[in-house]
């Protein structure tokens, strides 16, 4: 069986508050009405690195979505092409709140594996509150709309570009 050639992943935790955005992102996704269908592939995490790396081998475009926390204000997103240019260093420390690891570990494994998708975006979206709640800040759940906008878009694009 053929992978979808795209691959959304929504990392995170939905009981540490801010930490639920990628998840969200993916329940969006699937309540909206972006076309979204064997083309595409939308997973709710938190999934391990060799599930991140199974996933998205093979495919020809594949979309992280995980919640960060930097020195950035809440709610603020963060667009990565990570197999263009070099993510910044502040971004690799191996640090998480959920009980996935960092997204990346599974960059460099599957950079070391040869088992990368032909394009990789990563939407990072800056959280507030990684507490023991369901809920989102206001800021990370406008983030999250945004985002999901963003990708609604990238994905009509990526269709339309590839089946004409």
């Amino acid at each position: 069986m053929n992978p979808a050639p795209i691959v959304i992943i929504g990392q995170g935790n939905d009981y540490r508050g801010d930490d639920g955005a990628g998840p969200e992102v993916i329940r969006k996704l699937k309540e909206g009405d972006i076309g979204i269908n064997d083309s595409v592939t939308l997973i709710a995490g938190p999934i391990d690195i060799a599930d991140i790396i199974d996933r998205w081998q093979n495919t020809a475009l594949t979309i992280f979505v995980d919640a960060v926390f930097s020195k950035g204000t809440p709610g603020q997103i963060h667009i990565f092409h990570p197999l263009v240019s070099p993510l910044p260093e502040e971004w690799k420390a191996p640090v998480s709140t959920h009980d996935a690891p960092p997204f990346t570990q599974a960059l460099e494994l599957g950079r070391t594996l040869k088992r990368l998708p032909r394009e990789l975006i990563v939407y990072s979206i800056e959280g507030q509150d990684y507490t023991h709640k369901t809920e989102l800040t206001p800021a990370v759940n406008r983030a999250v709309m945004r985002v999901v906008d963003l990708i609604s878009e990238k994905i009509i694009l990526f269709l339309s570009e590839t089946h004409n």
